[in-house]
């Protein structure tokens, strides 16, 4: 059980558990109270004096019975999920800022949050004012105008003095004058509820009814038993307990989004129903007929994002700022700022859309081409401020910079408008250096190409981490599929499709669905499968295709698992996928400084794909060529680094471009085509000694077209990996055993372009520090 559901249940049992309070006073009463406004109640005299003798026994119902209080508790339970959190408000002279939504949920928040301090920290003042934004009125202004009567009063018994400990409950945060925000601690939001926080109401409700029923039943049993004068066990002819309703699936409930996007008087609608099914029936209603909003909050569960690095990050950036906002984490202690790159379409700027949605906070989106259409150097330059300023005042949000590389390098050979680089450069350096030292900004920014943006931006400090947001696998593939089309398809036919498509980015998935049900409409049916295929261009597949590009990722992967095992290569293999359009296997590995072992162990993984095509299908296919990403083009460059830049090769001279040196050198041309003759040998030696094991990582590469983590782990395949190294002759040098290791995760790069059958990489040799390079193979 998650932390902040232990917090709901337990203090759940605890409030249910506690005596009674004197009477009740009305909600006006309340309203005026916690409002600074109970100078205007007139009434006060007909109230009922507090000693005045009055049986309470069984008048206040449980909180299950009382669903739009628990509600709250989920919802400040998430904000606070420690029982310490509540006690660091209640400090002598503690200021606490708390924003409520849906708005029209304030008032629940403030009864549950003095029930909550009744029971847990009895007789411990607080001074607690609830701003409620009346309903359908929206928020207020954030201009300086003259602020409501309650923020007010709030605000006029902070300044008074004394160690009275303060909370302030908004409706929204745009209700708080900037003049007054800017002197006080951060908000702490508090909701809106999600499908979690509906769920743990459901659970408390059907819980709650089952004791109910339980001591309802018990009590009726013992008044029969006491009418026929017994007390033994239950005779025949007694009444069997009460039924208890089943639990709700929360799979029935609406999606986070749609749940977000109700507001506070549809809530009070739901949870009028009289059990929890009906609630949830209502909240399905309620939610389909909700206006569509084209700014609707996003959040990662909504996004078929994969486990890995990438969520992983996002995660724990959400987690942190929550952290941030409860007083838990330091702002200095966070990761305050991402780069995320990957190919066109892989969902960089909807990531950062969810980070923002999930963390509750807005985002400002900013981009070079936005600020370059102000007009010219100055201009941009204005308005690049203007985003900047923008950000501090709205913080706590998320800054987001898309398409970062537009501003380019001073270091790009490219000499045309260096100066207009630099300053523009320049300016982003002293705007970036003064919003990450402002607490409450995130900074999130994105790029097709990490390697065109300066050094001086992408180092920590800048841009904390570089994150690689990779094409989706077979799983990433089908939640997509599925989250779009819902049961419009059977499962085997999403299965289906998910295996063809590796290789295309959820843009394409998402262009492609309305092309196919654009197609349905005009033939008058639902969509198929065939329109799908058809709109990604996904026709048969050419005979022996995906046995030839599982064969050149097999190669690959078997090459660094020997060269793993020898001792020679670090890390391990993350996945391996075959698609239409290619194939990769992807590594964590070290990073450091390599060898010439090591290097010429990464140009042998580069080599080996080309070299299991030759060496099962008879011939090599062109799947190891082509662009600046291919395996020979990595090959190449390694073996020209190995000779002109690191001093491993022929002499100690450094060159500033290895490539020009290439085509004008002959006698280089000879040494680097030496380096890869050796590397393509040594791949097909290690190849044939591993041929079993080659067999069978093709045929099931073949068949799954993707294996999520290291298939030399993965009980499936490794049976058949055992077998074949079993089978493997003493006399065959066989490779020693793999030696101690530590494994370091890396963000990795971008993978091969859209028809390479992959790229061979390698990590480092364990006797000295690791080498970077490219975690694809």
């Amino acid at each position: 059980m998650s932390d902040w559901l232990t917090r709901f249940h337990t203090a759940a049992r605890r409030i249910d558990a506690a005596p009674l309070p004197p009477p009740e006073m009305s909600d006006a009463v309340f309203e005026a109270l916690v409002e600074g406004r109970i100078g205007e109640i007139d009434d006060l005299e007909t109230m009922t004096p507090l000693d005045e003798e009055i049986s309470f026994a069984g008048t206040r119902p449980p909180l299950a019975q009382r669903p739009l209080m628990a509600l709250a508790l989920a919802m400040l339970a998430q904000a606070l999920p420690e029982a310490s959190d509540l006690a660091r408000m209640l400090r002598p002279g503690a200021i606490t800022l708390m924003a409520c939504r849906p708005a029209g949920l304030a008032p629940e928040l403030a009864r549950l949050v003095q029930a909550l301090i009744a029971t847990e920290h009895p007789g411990v003042p607080l001074a607690l004012t609830c701003a409620a934004t009346p309903p359908g009125t929206g928020t207020a202004s954030t201009s300086e105008a003259k602020p409501p009567e309650a923020i007010r009063s709030f605000w006029k018994g902070v300044l008074a003095g004394g160690d009275m400990p303060h909370l302030l409950i908004l409706g929204g945060e745009s209700q708080l004058p900037r003049r007054i925000a800017r002197l006080l601690p951060p908000l702490l939001h508090v909701g809106p509820p999600d499908r979690a926080a509906v769920a743990a109401v459901l659970d408390l409700a059907v819980t709650g009814t089952a004791r109910a029923c339980a001591t309802g039943a018990a009590a009726r049993t013992r008044g029969a038993r006491s009418a026929r004068g017994g007390n033994g066990p239950r005779a025949a002819g007694d009444a069997p307990s009460a039924a208890v309703p089943a639990p709700v699936p929360a799979s029935d409930l609406p999606s986070d989004a749609a749940l977000r996007g109700l507001e506070a008087e549809a809530w009070h609608l739901a949870l009028r129903a009289p059990d929890p099914a009906a609630w949830t029936a209502e909240l399905r209603r309620l939610a389909a007929s909700a206006p569509a909003r084209g700014n609707a909050t996003l959040t990662l569960d909504d996004l078929s994002l994969e486990d890995g690095p990438v969520r992983d990050a996002a995660a724990r950036l959400i987690a942190d700022m929550a952290g941030w906002r409860a007083g838990r984490v330091a702002w200095s202690e966070m990761t305050r700022s991402l780069l995320i790159h990957g190919a066109p379409g892989t969902g960089k700027t909807w990531l950062a859309r969810a980070i923002a949605g999930s963390a509750g906070l807005p985002l400002i989106a900013a981009s070079l081409g936005d600020w370059q259409a102000a007009g010219h150097l100055g201009d941009l330059l204005r308005e690049m401020r203007a985003t900047f300023a923008r950000a501090r005042t709205a913080a706590p949000c998320v800054l987001f910079l898309d398409e970062l590389d537009a501003a380019g390098s001073r270091s790009s050979d490219d000499r045309h408008a260096s100066t207009y680089r630099a300053q523009v450069i320049a300016g982003l350096l002293e705007q970036l250096g003064g919003v990450l030292g402002h607490e409450g900004v995130l900074v999130l920014a994105a790029t097709n190409d990490p390697g065109a943006i300066d050094p001086a931006l992408r180092r920590p400090g800048r841009l904390d981490r570089t994150l690689a947001l990779r094409l989706p696998g077979r799983a990433g593939l089908q939640a997509i599929l599925t989250r779009q089309l819902g049961c419009a398809l059977p499962p085997e036919a999403l299965d289906d499709l998910s295996r063809r498509a590796i290789g295309h980015s959820p843009a394409e998935i998402d262009a492609a669905l309305r092309e196919a049900r654009s197609l349905a409409r005009a033939a008058g049916r639902g969509i198929t499968a065939a329109d799908i295929a058809g709109a990604l261009g996904l026709g048969p597949e050419a005979p022996g295709l995906m046995r030839r590009i599982a064969v050149h990722e097999a190669g690959h992967a078997v090459a660094f698992h020997r060269l793993r095992q020898a001792g020679v290569l670090a890390g391990r293999i993350t996945a391996a996928r075959i698609g239409a359009t290619g194939g990769v296997v992807a590594m964590e590995e070290q990073a450091g400084n390599p060898t010439r072992v090591g290097l010429e162990a990464r140009i042998t993984c580069r080599l080996a794909g080309r070299a299991a095509e030759a060496l099962v299908l008879g011939a090599p296919g062109t799947g190891a060529g082509g662009d600046a990403g291919s395996d020979l083009a990595l090959a190449t460059g390694l073996a020209l680094q190995l000779e002109l830049s690191w001093g491993l090769g022929g002499g100690l001279t450094w060159h500033a471009n290895p490539m020009a040196r290439l085509a004008a050198d002959p006698h280089l041309r000879d040494r680097v085509e030496a380096h890869l003759q050796r590397g393509h040998g040594r791949a097909t030696v290690l190849l044939k000694e591993s041929r079993p094991l080659l067999d069978a990582l093709a045929s099931r590469l073949e068949a799954e077209r993707v294996i999520e983590g290291d298939p030399f782990e993965d009980p499936v395949t490794a049976v058949a990996i055992t077998a074949g190294e079993a089978s493997r002759a003493d006399g065959e040098n066989p490779s020693t055993a793999p030696t101690a290791r530590t494994r370091t995760a890396s963000d990795g790069e971008t993978p091969p372009a859209a028809g390479s059958a992959g790229s061979a990489g390698s990590a480092p040799p364990p006797p000295g520090p690791g080498t970077g390079g490219s975690p694809d193979v």
